[in-house]
C-alpha cells in the first residue's frame, strides 16, 4: 500500500499543470507573431520574448503550453517546460 502511495505522489509530482495567459488592450491591431520558448526548473527561470517589431507597443499577448509541453516536461521531470507564446503589435 506505501508503494502504491508512493508511486501516485511521484507520478503526481512529474506531471505539469496546464497553464495559460492572455492580456489584451483596446487599442487597434496590427501584425501578428509567435515564437516558442522554454521554462527551465519547473518555471523558475522563465523565457523572454523581445518584441522589437512592435515600435508601438502590444495589442494583445497569450501564451500557453502546447501539447507536446505535456510530453517533454514529464521526461524532462520538469526541468525543461517549452512555452508557446503569440502576441500582436499595436497598430
Amino acid at each position: 500500500m506505501r508503494r502504491m502511495l508512493a508511486l501516485l505522489i511521484a507520478c503526481t509530482a512529474a506531471l505539469p499543470g496546464c497553464f495559460t495567459a492572455g492580456v489584451e488592450a483596446t487599442v487597434a491591431r496590427g501584425s501578428r507573431h509567435s515564437d516558442v520558448g522554454w521554462t527551465w526548473f519547473w518555471g523558475v527561470s522563465n523565457t523572454i520574448t523581445d518584441a522589437q517589431q512592435c515600435r508601438k507597443g502590444l495589442a494583445e499577448v497569450e501564451t500557453w503550453l502546447p501539447w507536446y509541453a505535456y510530453l517533454i516536461a514529464p521526461l524532462t521531470f520538469g526541468i525543461v517546460t517549452p512555452i508557446k507564446k503569440q502576441y500582436v503589435c499595436a497598430d
